[in-house]
């Protein structure tokens, strides 16, 4: 009878050249074929298939060395080779920070890695995010971007001095009311987990009868007034002659201008103003600035500048004391800051 297999086999298979054959444990059901392990014949050759391979988990077969797709290592539920995301250093990418989930759009503008999806910040240029002529290198922390103001307000996050102010929040914007008797001084600050020297912010902002509107990036704690924090600022003032757009640095007790438009803003109309500070040590620092998407200042401070950014604020003043003024910003807001020291032009 064995004779009798052995001649049937040899027959079935003449004229079929098999160089090998190792089969250990292998069950076929229909198309189906079961193993517990397919190992390449060649050392270093790999295993190659034809067609799709369709599976439920992909899981590393030495415990901590990850997966290798297409020269891409994935370990511990993340991508692990630096340059192999996207051309970038998956290390740089944007991290949101629990501390900031308050400015999370949920309902807009998602969190992104890497990329903020706006039409004036909507590429990545050499590592880092391009803005009109500067460049934000994408490393660590990012607020927003929030169409949402209710996402953007806290009241752990706000302070006042001299009158009291009332603060109006909605989706559309926050306003602030001045009060009578004094001047109101009212700000909604941020402050950073750690020091940064380059930041960027962006928010519309609407003088509607108060005397000015301000946005600051501070070199300290932004809950006091001034001096703590020095700042750099800038301020829409309506009721100046020609120069209601200006650029000013709040350093020890001295108040400078640094830049100022030849231009008479209007009283209720918001304007679209970005800002971005790059500090240096102490070296120097650079100021760019735009409204409605012209840029205004493009300012070097070489003489007494700030030497880091370690919050951003949003300013309010009301110096009528017999009636109460006000002021509002709207979204979306978006505020970005990094380590990386003031290098552009």
């Amino acid at each position: 009878m064995k004779w009798l297999k052995r001649k049937l086999i040899n027959w079935l298979l003449k004229d079929v050249e098999i160089e090998e054959l190792i089969v250990r444990k292998l069950i076929t059901t229909g198309n189906t074929v079961y193993t517990d392990t397919i190992a390449e014949k060649t050392s270093g050759a790999g295993i190659s298939f034809n067609h799709t391979i369709k599976v439920d988990t992909i899981e590393e077969k030495t415990s901590g060395a990850g997966v290798t797709i297409d020269g891409c290592l994935i370990k511990d539920g993340k991508a692990a080779n630096a340059d192999k995301l996207d051309g970038l250093d998956s290390s740089r990418f944007c991290i949101k920070d629990a501390t900031w989930n308050r400015l999370v759009a949920t309902d807009d503008i998602p969190w992104l890695p890497g990329v903020i999806k706006h039409k004036d910040i909507n590429y990545l240029k050499d590592d880092s995010i391009y803005v009109d002529e500067a460049y934000i290198p994408v490393e660590t922390l990012v607020i927003g971007p929030t169409l949402s103001m209710k996402n953007a307000y806290n009241s752990a996050d706000y302070s006042e001095s001299g009158a009291s102010a009332t603060v109006n929040v909605s989706s559309d914007e926050i306003e602030f009311v001045g009060g009578t008797g004094d001047t109101t001084y009212a700000w909604l600050y941020w402050n950073f987990p750690k020091n940064y020297y380059t930041g960027y912010l962006r928010v519309r902002i609407n003088v509607v009868d108060c005397y000015y509107l301000a946005i600051e990036f501070c070199d300290a704690d932004g809950s006091t007034r001034e001096y703590p924090p020095n700042c750099y600022r800038v301020e829409l003032i309506p009721s100046l002659s020609g120069q209601d757009f200006r650029l000013v640095r709040k350093k020890n007790g001295s108040y400078t201008v640094l830049a100022t438009e030849s231009v008479d803003l209007n009283y209720n109309q918001y304007y679209d103003v970005h800002m971005i500070v790059g500090t240096n040590d102490g070296t120097d620092a650079g100021i760019k600035v735009w409204r409605d998407n012209y840029k205004k200042f493009d300012y070097s401070d070489t003489s007494d500048p700030i030497t880091k950014i370690r919050s951003v604020r949003l300013f309010f003043c009301d110096n009528d004391t017999a009636s109460q003024k006000r002021g509002k910003f709207s979204g979306p807001l978006v505020v970005m800051a990094c380590e990386a020291k003031y290098s552009w032009s």
